[in-house]
């Protein structure tokens, strides 16, 4: 991804072919994995620029905002 960071998306079928052409694979579920793997990085990396992954709130957090509220 480091080396080709324009050519990943976050749709799978397009990152499964772009594996494909670009390294040679015993498998199609190696590939699969990989392409995978790589339409998840680049969906949270797009999450966390638009600002959308804060993290998961805990218990205690919840619980006072439940308190809180009217």
């Amino acid at each position: 991804m480091k080396r080709f960071p324009d050519k990943f998306t976050t749709d799978f079928e397009a990152n499964k072919k772009v594996v494909n052409n670009l390294i040679r694979t015993p498998s199609s579920k190696l590939r699969n994995l990989i392409a995978g793997y790589i339409t998840h990085l680049v969906s949270v990396a797009q999450t966390t620029e638009s600002g959308g992954a804060e993290g998961p709130e805990t218990e205690a957090e919840g619980a006072e905002e439940a308190e809180e509220a009217p």
